[in-house]
């Protein structure tokens, strides 16, 4: 029975986070995630650009976001909710963001790929809820609220 447990665990440890094996998700706050993946339909379901890479992220606090989107500071106030009631970063399956808002962005210097990412993390922040997975240690995956049950769905992949 014991080997069992063991390796039902360790399985189950490989792929996802187990609260039930004595796992502890990762925390989301006071940790900046690189944003690598900028999913808006399957037709253009984008990496972001290596010119680029490693500037477009993401970080929250416990009631804040900021970041780059390739072209603009971005700021703004968050809250995480589990099965609908108030969580901590931890623990939170869902982020509403509040409000975001953006630096003005140079055109002359915000073009071509560059400009795309920026446009559909402006675009993607507009839904304003997003449910939180984390796929793999060190990764987080933000989903359109509500769109999650299709392949299709606009997402954000980071990882820290």
């Amino acid at each position: 029975m014991r080997r069992t447990v063991a390796v039902v665990c360790a399985v189950l440890l490989s792929g996802f986070v187990l609260q039930g094996c004595g796992a502890k998700q990762e925390e989301i706050a006071d940790t900046s995630w690189q944003v690598v993946g900028v999913y808006t339909t399957p037709n253009y379901p984008a990496t972001v650009p290596d010119a680029v890479a490693g500037a477009v992220a993401v970080n929250f606090g416990a009631t804040t976001i900021s970041g780059f989107t390739g072209c603009a500071p971005l700021q703004g106030t968050v809250s995480f909710t589990q099965a609908g009631k108030p969580a901590n970063s931890v623990d939170g399956d869902a982020l509403h963001v509040e409000k975001v808002s953006y630096r003005q962005v140079d055109e002359e210097q915000c073009t071509g790929h560059i400009r795309f990412v920026h446009d559909a993390i402006v675009r993607f922040f507009e839904h304003h809820d997003f449910a939180v997975s984390r796929p793999t240690g060190g990764e987080l995956l933000l989903t359109v609220s509500g769109s999650e049950l299709y392949d299709d769905a606009p997402a954000l992949r980071l990882v820290h």
